[in-house]
């Protein structure tokens, strides 16, 4: 987990935002707002939400974990077996950004 996690930071996606989303994407969480609350609030006393390290953010999965009554490593495991999935969909939505933005650079 901690090797997603590290690609996740070289894209700049180690937010709170796209920490949440990620969360929801994997369904760590569900997609309500409600449940988008109490995820964030895993996340409060981050003095740099632009900016989570990998220990904070195995706190949060540790929090999210006694909340829903399920193992950390319960969790960590679901997401790595959907991280990768999820950072091979933002990977092809990249290339795929880049492409479009070439091809229109040509024009």
């Amino acid at each position: 987990m901690e090797d997603a996690f590290n690609k996740l930071k070289k894209e700049g996606k180690n937010n709170v935002d796209a920490l949440v989303k990620l969360m929801q994407d994997n369904k760590l969480v569900e997609g309500t707002k409600a449940s988008e609350e109490r995820a964030r609030k895993l996340f409060e006393d981050v003095k740099n939400q632009a900016n989570v390290d990998y220990k904070t953010f195995q706190e949060a999965l540790a929090k999210l974990a006694a909340d829903q009554a399920k193992s950390a490593e319960n969790l960590a495991q679901n997401l790595s077996a959907e991280g990768s999935k999820f950072m091979q969909a933002t990977s092809a939505a990249a290339k795929a950004a880049a492409e479009t933005f070439k091809d229109a650079m040509k024009k």
